[in-house]
């Protein structure tokens, strides 16, 4: 399991051609490459949700931004 901040990805305003994050639980890193049309996205994703740094890249499932899509299943996993 790797826990991506906005500082991996995106240290100057802008999303990084590569990125490397360390994996929580070895420490070991891991590298990879950000297309063009994924820093495109996380760009607008950060403008969207207004997430800065110092804090996680993607918000946990109890986030408030993450509910309204469930709220159409009634709260429930549907399989």
């Amino acid at each position: 399991m790797v826990a991506a901040g906005v500082d991996d990805v995106v240290p100057s305003g802008y999303s990084m051609d590569r990125a490397t994050i360390r994996r929580k639980k070895t420490g070991r890193p891991v590298r990879f490459e950000l297309t063009d049309q994924t820093r495109q996205a996380i760009d607008e994703y950060l403008r969207m949700t207004g997430r800065k740094l110092g804090q996680f890249l993607f918000a946990g499932r109890d986030h408030p931004a993450v509910r309204p899509a469930r709220a159409g299943m009634g709260g429930q996993h549907r399989a």
